[in-house]
């Protein structure tokens, strides 16, 4: 049987779950800087051996998050905070078990494209047994199982459909979506289905949590089957008109099987956040302003063009 939550993160998963079911109309979440010392030093990432360390880059990090949770929460802020954790190894992991080669540079990873043309879909078949998504479910648990109560094993994310095509066909997407419409189609349905068997691998091995999981972005709880984050990123580098062609119905498939998704994208891509929030069942929200440059700079036209989007953040989640 796994610890009893600690009371304030019982308390703040009661406020989520007010949250979503509209009981209550926003959220409190403060960043508070909390020095915890005399804590091991976890392997580096970059450079890792990951077939000979990764078990005990694990187990430092869980152990370290638990004392600096612990930290944070004796600090007694009653806000709507909750502590978790999950295994990082950078963005490769959204794509990798579909093959392509892993690189680490800059605190992140990327993996290769695997195919050069829309039209090569038949192709990609996602390995869940491969090491990238073996080393995630472990980790996964293993927080799960170690997080005494005050550190919840989060979900990691997936791809959004565009982005997962991007990272399996590399910069081709956007010309393949163009001139070869049909395969696209059919390369983002194949995408889709990867990211629904990811995040059912994650829920097999994460935090279940008052009958929901937590969402890292945002450090958000949200009732199951809901699942998050997903990235909007290749969306920002297109027009509106290609989001609502190709992604959007993707999107709309995904909600459906999983009740709701929670979304990641930039001001970068400002231009299409209309396109976005016409996705059916969309709730626009403001978890992070973190491109307040972006934001603050932009013009009047760009402004009055996002007033729309404006008017549908009516849930606000600083931090």
């Amino acid at each position: 049987m796994p610890p009893a939550l600690h009371p304030a993160i019982a308390r703040a998963i009661a406020r989520h779950r007010e949250f979503f079911a509209g009981q209550r109309q926003h959220l409190v979440k403060i960043s508070v800087p909390v020095a915890v010392p005399g804590l091991p030093e976890p392997p580096a990432f970059d450079g890792l051996d990951w077939e000979q360390d990764y078990d005990r880059y694990v187990v430092v990090n869980v152990s370290n998050a638990v004392r600096r949770a612990r930290a944070r929460l004796d600090l007694g802020i009653a806000d709507d905070t909750i502590p978790c954790y999950h295994p990082y190894f950078g963005i490769s992991i959204h794509s990798s078990f579909f093959g392509g080669a892993v690189t680490f540079g800059a605190g992140t990873s990327y993996s290769a494209p695997v195919i050069a043309r829309s039209a090569e879909w038949p192709q990609l078949k996602a390995d869940w047994d491969s090491p990238w998504p073996r080393r995630l479910a472990r980790g996964l648990a293993w927080c799960r199982d170690h997080g005494e109560g005050v550190l919840p094993a989060a979900f990691r994310g997936a791809d959004g459909p565009l982005d997962l095509a991007n990272a399996v066909l590399g910069e081709a997407l956007f010309t393949e979506l163009l001139d070869d419409p049909e395969n696209s189609r059919r390369l983002l349905d194949t995408c889709t289905q990867a990211i629904i068997e990811a995040f059912d691998l994650q829920r097999r091995h994460n935090s279940c949590l008052e009958g929901g999981r937590i969402v890292p972005m945002g450090n958000l709880w949200v009732p199951d089957p809901n699942v998050g984050h997903i990235s909007f990123d290749a969306a920002c580098l297109m027009s509106p008109a290609l989001f609502e062609q190709f992604e959007r119905p993707c999107i709309e498939r995904l909600a459906a099987v999983c009740g709701g998704v929670v979304v990641h994208t930039h001001m970068l891509g400002r231009h299409a956040f209309a396109a976005m929030c016409r996705t059916r069942g969309l709730d626009a929200v403001l978890p992070r302003l973190v491109d307040r440059r972006a934001i603050f700079t932009t013009t009047a036209d760009s402004a009055a063009e996002a007033r729309a989007i404006l008017r549908r953040i009516r849930r606000v989640l600083p931090r």
